[in-house]
């Protein structure tokens, strides 16, 4: 996972061309098991940020391993809803032993007041959610939940 995490900071770097000085945004939801624990939001070109999020899902018996859940996307501006969140959750079913499988497509969208210059607080909502793995099932308005966020600056 670190490997992993380390070659997208590599690639963000390379794609902004420059590591003198990089902002992004942090979110967390407190929605528990379905939202991912951790997002990040990379500004890699007007309008659009490149989202990663991680969940680990801990097991609910002794005879269950941990899950872990990697989301990949975009954060870009869309007409009626302005600013969304659009991306693939990739999900494991074992920390060890298993493949990621591209489970679902996920529209979501985020109501964030400023309560400070770098943070935020508001609303998370996960709008639609297309089933990939051959349910052939949308679901809207999957859940909602409190939110709080950071702006991160490094260098």
């Amino acid at each position: 996972m670190k490997k992993a995490l380390l070659l997208v900071l590599i690639a963000v770097f390379a794609i902004t061309g420059s590591i003198a000085a990089m902002d992004f945004d942090v979110l967390s939801t407190f929605a528990g098991s379905d939202t991912p624990a951790g997002t990040c939001y990379v500004n890699v070109m007007d309008n659009v940020d490149l989202l990663v999020g991680k969940t680990i899902y801990a097991p609910g018996s002794k005879s269950e391993e941990l899950g872990l859940a990697l989301n990949l996307g975009v954060r870009t501006s869309v007409p009626v809803l302005e600013q969304v969140d659009i991306y693939f959750e990739n999900s494991k079913s074992s920390i060890t032993g298993s493949v990621f499988k591209t489970n679902t497509l996920v529209l979501a969208k985020n109501w964030m007041f400023p309560l400070t210059d770098k943070v935020q607080i508001g609303i998370a909502a996960e709008l639609a959610r297309v089933d990939l793995q051959g349910g052939k099932s949308i679901t809207i308005g999957k859940s909602i939940a409190p939110a709080i966020g950071a702006t991160v600056s490094l260098f």
